[in-house]
This record gives structure tokens, C-alpha cells and sequence, in this order.
């Protein structure tokens, strides 16, 4: 048995969840009201000597970005790319050691500005006597204790330094030195994906060019599993504004995808409805529902199935009694979490009862 690291409530039609946007630096028409940017951006700093790479976090209503940039943090932004689906891009047209300056502003589906980022600086590096490792390769789920990554060599490097982060652009750390191999196994990876880069040093310690990056993560067990997909079930509730009323609502994925809350409300129950439609806010995509059905006392069932396909596959069965507004605590309430690594038969069974 597992502890619920959740609070259940957030599926219940009790709790309301007010959420805020905003944008102070740009003026659309569409958009009159000046209001405070609240996403954050990254651009590398002379991590390529022939391109900077610039991540953002998702902002809530985008369906597609206009990535723009300037000479100086309050100069005239101009767009160098728009993209839609993803949280990263690449600028290309970038001399070495000219530093920029980069927002990004998030765009509704009918093209109206919903909200922004402040700016970021960003650098190619002069470039360096070593080159960039090249052929860098994360290894994708094939061991549970660990990711391997492995690169080409180097002409003229003496040792390699392995760096990883959670997202394409930021503040690589390094996790390892390799001599004499080109080889890494990082034994200290936790669920869920990484990046990782290499650089390359002589023998006078002198750093290459960063290579470019290359995802990977480790399998992991199906309670790691249930815990990466229940965290992204609190998130996409998290979206909603209308938690614990009558009301209905539908909120997008930062990715794809939609996730729908309707309430039924019947002389002696309310029923709440969940549904996931290939929704997505990071690497895993959702499908199916939950539904809860309780008594003007809170007490009741959450029941339904929602399956998780990305780096990770499964499903995860909720049978659950609701008492006072909560999940009761007995020895009947319990999740039927099936991981499914082969996207086939599910060939094991993870049962996770509720013991606070």
C-alpha cells in the first residue's frame, strides 16, 4: 500500500480554483488592458557557437507561439518564428558573440494575443579549437535504475563532462566526467525525461561547444508510474475556474489536447464528469474520464478510467468511496493502475488501496 500524495478534493465539485494571466509590454488590439507577464523564457548562453535555442513555459489558452527578438532588452522586437505544439525553437540566424534579446508571445486559436513573456538574454559562443560532440543518444526506457547516453568522439578531447537539464533550454548542471570513453550510464535519473548535453575538454582544460541536446529517461515502476500520472491529473485540474459549481468548463492542454468539467445536479446527488480528449501538458497524453457522484453530504464514489500513453503507457482504474467530501479511508477504495510498456495486453496488475 501507498500513501495518496494527493488532495482528493480537487476532483470533487467543492473546492474553486481562481486562476490569473498577463502581459504588460505588449498592446494588441484585442488586448487593451496592459497586465503583468507571468511566464518565463530561456535562451542558451554560448552553449553553440552557430545558433542560440530559446524555452519557454507554456502559457494557458496558446495554441501557437510568435517567438520575436531584439538588440536591446526595450529595443524593437521583430518575429524570427511561430510555432504551435511546441515550447522550444532555434535561431539560426544569430552572429557569434552578439547577445539578443527574446519574448514570446502566446496566440489564441483564433490568433489574438493571450498573454507573453518577459525577455531573456541569449549568445552564441566565439567559436572554439574542439568541436561539438555530435551523435549524442539518451537511451529511452530500456533500464529502470538508469539512463545511458553515449556520443561520438572528439578529435584533439582528453575527457568529456555530461550535462542534463529537465527542459531544451536553461542552466545545464553536470552529472558526470568521462576519460578515455564516450560513454555515461546516470544512475541518479529520476521519472520522467531529461536533456542532456556534452562539451568536450583538452588537454589544457580548454571547453568545446556544447553538443546538441538529446532526451532520454528511465523506465520506472508502476508506482512511479501512478505518481507521473496522477501529478498531471492535479495539474489539469488546477486549470479549471469553475472547481465546485454547477458550472461547465473547458480548459486546453499546454500541448494538445482538451480536459472537459461538467456538473449534473439531481434532487438527491451532483454528478461531476472529468473527460480527458488526447490532452497533454508535458509528456503525458490523456484520454478517458472520472466521474464522481455524490450526495449533498459528500458521500458517494469517484469512479472511471483514464489512460496515459507518452514516454510512459497505461491506465489507471479509480474505485473509489467518497465519505464527508473526501476519499474514505477503508479497505475497499483502490486504483487498478496497469502499466503497459509494450502498448499490448496489459500483463500485470498494480493495486494502490488508500492508507493515510
Amino acid at each position: 500500500m501507498i500513501a495518496v500524495l494527493t488532495c482528493w478534493r480537487r476532483y470533487l465539485p467543492f473546492l474553486c480554483l481562481v486562476l490569473a494571466a498577463g502581459c504588460s509590454w505588449l498592446k494588441d488590439p484585442e488586448e487593451p488592458s496592459p497586465i503583468t507577464p507571468r511566464s518565463s523564457i530561456e535562451a542558451t548562453d554560448g552553449e553553440y557557437d552557430d545558433k542560440i535555442i530559446i524555452g519557454w513555459e507554456a502559457i494557458d489558452g496558446a495554441s501557437s507561439y510568435r517567438i520575436v527578438r531584439a538588440d536591446t532588452p526595450q529595443g524593437t522586437y521583430a518575429r524570427i518564428d511561430s510555432v504551435a505544439g511546441d515550447l522550444w525553437c532555434e535561431d539560426a540566424s544569430v552572429a557569434a558573440g552578439v547577445h539578443y534579446f527574446y519574448r514570446v508571445i502566446g496566440l489564441g486559436a483564433t490568433g489574438s494575443v493571450v498573454d507573453c513573456t518577459g525577455f531573456d538574454e541569449g549568445f552564441a559562443c566565439v567559436g572554439s579549437a574542439l568541436g561539438a560532440a555530435r551523435g549524442v543518444n539518451a537511451s529511452n526506457g530500456t533500464s529502470g535504475s538508469s539512463i545511458q547516453v553515449v556520443w561520438d568522439s572528439v578529435s584533439g578531447a582528453s575527457h568529456y563532462a555530461v550535462l542534463r537539464y529537465r527542459a531544451i533550454a536553461g542552466d545545464y548542471n553536470p552529472v558526470g566526467t568521462v576519460a578515455n570513453a564516450t560513454a555515461f550510464e546516470d544512475t541518479s535519473a529520476a521519472p520522467g525525461p531529461y536533456y542532456y548535453r556534452i562539451s568536450a575538454y583538452g588537454d589544457d582544460g580548454a571547453e568545446g561547444a556544447y553538443s546538441a541536446p538529446d532526451t532520454g529517461y528511465r523506465a520506472v515502476t508502476d508506482r512511479e508510474f501512478f505518481l507521473q500520472f496522477d501529478s498531471t491529473v492535479v495539474r489539469s485540474n488546477e486549470k479549471f475556474t469553475v472547481m465546485g459549481t454547477a458550472a461547465n468548463e473547458i480548459v486546453a492542454g499546454d500541448i494538445s489536447g482538451t480536459c472537459e468539467y461538467h456538473t449534473d445536479v439531481y434532487v438527491n446527488d451532483v454528478r461531476v464528469t472529468i473527460t480527458y480528449t488526447n490532452y497533454c501538458d508535458h509528456y503525458l497524453t490523456l484520454d478517458g474520464a472520472q466521474v464522481s457522484r455524490t450526495d449533498w453530504g459528500g458521500n458517494g464514489s469517484l469512479s472511471g478510467t483514464v489512460r496515459a500513453r507518452g514516454i510512459y503507457n497505461g491506465s489507471v482504474e479509480y474505485h473509489l468511496d467518497l465519505a464527508d467530501k473526501d476519499v474514505a479511508v477503508d479497505s475497499t477504495s483502490h486504483y487498478r493502475i496497469c502499466q503497459d510498456i509494450n502498448n499490448g495486453a496489459c500483463s500485470n496488475v498494480y493495486y494502490c488501496t488508500i492508507d493515510r
